[in-house]
């Protein structure tokens, strides 16, 4: 058991180390705690962080990238800054048979 939560604070300490956190606008402050963007390789994105309004938050990154880089694993977390009183499912990915129908139906008029 011991052994687990080793393992586990080392895990979180290895992802937090490779990450960024991105600074929330004063607004959001109540229900974004932080944003962490992991880095591609030893580049770390570039960010730019927009209140569209009062409930919207809008985050574009980008990473300049000179060489090819090998990497399994690329995530961006999004911590709240409340207790939640319920946790959502995994959202479901449909077949690969619907997905290309499901995207198509969604870019024609």
């Amino acid at each position: 058991m011991i052994l687990r939560m080793i393992c586990v604070l080392l895990f979180l300490w290895m992802a937090c180390v490779h990450a960024q956190a991105l600074q929330v606008p004063n607004d959001f402050r109540d229900f974004v705690q932080t944003i962490q963007i992991a880095q591609i390789g030893d580049e770390k994105a570039d960010f730019v962080v927009n209140a569209l309004d009062e409930n919207t938050l809008h985050v574009k990154m980008s990473f300049e990238l000179p060489n090819e880089i090998q990497q399994d694993d690329w995530q961006v977390n999004i911590i709240p800054a409340f207790r939640p009183s319920f946790h959502w499912a995994p959202q479901r990915v449909p077949p690969k048979q619907r997905l290309g129908h499901l995207l198509l139906g969604q870019l024609q008029p």
